[in-house]
């Protein structure tokens, strides 16, 4: 007797259990489909698609100084009757001076900068091109 009791009682909790699984599961559709009518309002479009200037800015910064490194390890093994390279990075990069470590560092600040400087002018015309003709959730 006492033992069919205690088997009722917990037959009783998971089912307890489990509509209060069900009514989390209904309320957390219903507060996403409350925020979509929210931004659809606000006339917010393609609001999951914006940037982060500072996530954008410090890939492009860290891509940028990483291929310059790579850059000047190919101008390193390579011969340079086969490349150029140093033509190249002195080229664009103007403090750049080839095989000196007063020219070493600053390419790379220079390399790292040009990278943050492309984050900073894109991510606001991204963004706004975007909001203006983005996709319609």
């Amino acid at each position: 007797m006492a033992f069919t009791t205690r088997l009722e009682g917990l037959e009783r909790s998971l089912a307890d259990a489990a509509a209060t699984a069900g009514m989390a599961k209904k309320r957390a559709r219903n507060i996403k489909g409350m925020m979509k009518g929210q931004l659809r309002k606000k006339g917010i479009r393609g609001a999951r698609n914006m940037l982060n200037i500072r996530v954008v800015s410090w890939s492009l910064g860290l891509f940028l100084a990483i291929s310059y490194l790579l850059c000047v390890l190919y101008g390193l093994i390579v011969p340079e009757r086969l490349h150029g390279m140093s033509a190249f990075l002195e080229a664009v990069l103007p403090a750049f001076k080839w095989l000196t470590l007063g020219g070493f560092i600053p390419g790379l600040a220079e390399s790292f900068l040009y990278g943050v400087y492309i984050g900073i002018v894109f991510v606001p015309v991204y963004n706004s091109i975007n909001r203006k003709w983005g996709f319609r959730s």
